[in-house]
């Protein structure tokens, strides 16, 4: 990989039959129960957020080191496992945190993470995998860009919390 002189040393992660487990909710076979048992265990074992990350350590002339995203990392961000409130899996980067503000920002115009997979916000875990857990600007800009060339009625507001929000940033 790098030029190396001396030695190379690759630290990788990974979950015995994580990968099957994922094919599993992908091909449909008890999709909902196993993507919430892979949900209860990973937020028990990666609170912390080391084991989504690996390391590279190599040395050419001194000491040197890149962390990059672990194996498990790139497996939970890029399979569609986890379900939106109306059963349907997806990425976790596709999903938003059911919360009041949420809602009340963007109505039901995007993906919420299904009410049955419990959310603890004072974990890493939900956000580093992806699921975003507030709206950002480039959401709601999304959001506007999406209403204007759409023919849905419009909840006033709706629209008046989210210039609210874009006036106090």
């Amino acid at each position: 990989y790098k030029n190396s002189t001396r030695y190379q040393l690759i630290e990788d992660y990974g979950i015995e039959g994580l990968e099957n487990a994922l094919n599993n909710i992908k091909n449909g076979i008890s999709a909902f129960e196993i993507s919430k048992k892979v949900w209860t265990f990973l937020k028990g074992i990666l609170f912390q957020t080391e084991k989504l990350y690996g390391r590279y350590n190599w040395f050419y002339r001194y000491n040197r080191n890149e962390s990059f995203d672990s194996y498990i990392y790139t497996l939970l961000r890029e399979s569609e496992w986890l379900p939106d409130e109306n059963g349907n899996f997806r990425k976790p980067t596709e999903l938003f945190v059911p919360s009041e503000n949420n809602r009340n920002l963007l109505g039901n115009s995007v993906n919420y993470l299904h009410p049955d997979f419990e959310i603890d916000m004072s974990s890493h875990f939900v956000g580093h995998i992806g699921i975003k857990l507030d709206v950002t600007i480039e959401d709601i800009l999304d959001y506007l860009k999406n209403l204007n060339n759409s023919d849905k009625e419009v909840d006033v507001n709706n629209i008046i919390s989210i210039y609210r929000l874009l006036y106090s940033e």
